[in-house]
Formats: C-alpha cells, sequence, structure tokens
C-alpha cells in the first residue's frame, strides 16, 4: 500500500451527547427537541451515542460539498463509534467504508 497524496478527516455530526451537553450548560428547552431522554443517553457508554437530527444534516452537507468540491478517494476508514458510521453513511462517498 502506498503512502497517501492527501489525507482528509472529518468529524462525526452533532451527536445526542453532544446535544445534551449544550443543553445542560445553557438550558435551553428547544435544544432538545431531537435528542432522547437524558437519563437514558447519559446511562449509555459513549461509543454508543447516535448522531441528533442536526448532525445527520451537518453529515449530508459535508458529503454533499466533498463530492462537489474534492477529488475521489481511495480509501474510507471510520471509528466502531455509532455516531462516526451514521456519519458515514450520510456522507454518501462512494466506496467501501473500513471499520
Amino acid at each position: 500500500m502506498t503512502l497517501p497524496m492527501n489525507f482528509t478527516l472529518v468529524r462525526h455530526g452533532l451527536s445526542e451527547a453532544n446535544r445534551i451537553q449544550k443543553f445542560l450548560k445553557s438550558e435551553d428547552v428547544d435544544g432538545l427537541r431531537d435528542a432522547v431522554d437524558i437519563v437514558e443517553v447519559l446511562a449509555r457508554h459513549d461509543s454508543t451515542a447516535r448522531l441528533a437530527l442536526r448532525g445527520v444534516e451537518q453529515a449530508e452537507v459535508t458529503g454533499e460539498w466533498m463530492r462537489e468540491n474534492m477529488n475521489p478517494f481511495d480509501r474510507f476508514y471510520v471509528s466502531p463509534h455509532i455516531r462516526t458510521r451514521e456519519t458515514a453513511a450520510h456522507l454518501k462517498l462512494e466506496g467501501q467504508w473500513i471499520v
């Protein structure tokens, strides 16, 4: 395997846990519209946090921009965390993802 000429990192979109953390800091009731019950999310392991609706939108917009403005990619890697795998799916990039 040859070394890559370019290397692009994409952070996952806004997750349920991110949304709850922002809510707890700001007490913005509207901030929890698309998050599940606070206790349920906080009780789960961080690796199982899912994307919030805003995170899905962020991933879709990012994927659209990447398809329009970047050369095709040789390889795709994603962590096993749920939110990162959901982000990868919503990017809609052609190719196989390696976990």
